[in-house]
């Protein structure tokens, strides 16, 4: 299985900036973690309930940040909604 996530560009600066990859260890546990708790509760599940099913904690990261023209080209993304304000 394969996952891309989308992260800020100062994160990426301060994986890369970090020497010893300990920053970078954090962050991919915390998607992984985030991603079980989102898609692997299963229908109906309450929240913080144990995941049906669990990613392993192994990772691998591509060799080759970008693929494509430089710099690529910026994507907006549209509201289809009115935000939603809880009083």
């Amino acid at each position: 299985m394969s996952c891309d996530v989308v992260v800020s560009p100062t994160v990426v600066a301060e994986c890369a900036a970090d020497p010893t990859g300990q920053f970078r260890h954090f962050v991919c546990q915390f998607l992984i973690q985030a991603a079980e708790r989102k898609h692997g509760g299963g229908e109906g599940s309450a929240a913080g309930a144990a995941p049906v099913w669990r990613l392993e904690s192994d990772y691998r990261l591509p060799k080759v940040s970008y693929q494509g023209v430089l710099p690529p080209p910026s994507h907006r993304v549209r509201r289809r909604t009115a935000p939603k304000v809880q009083v």
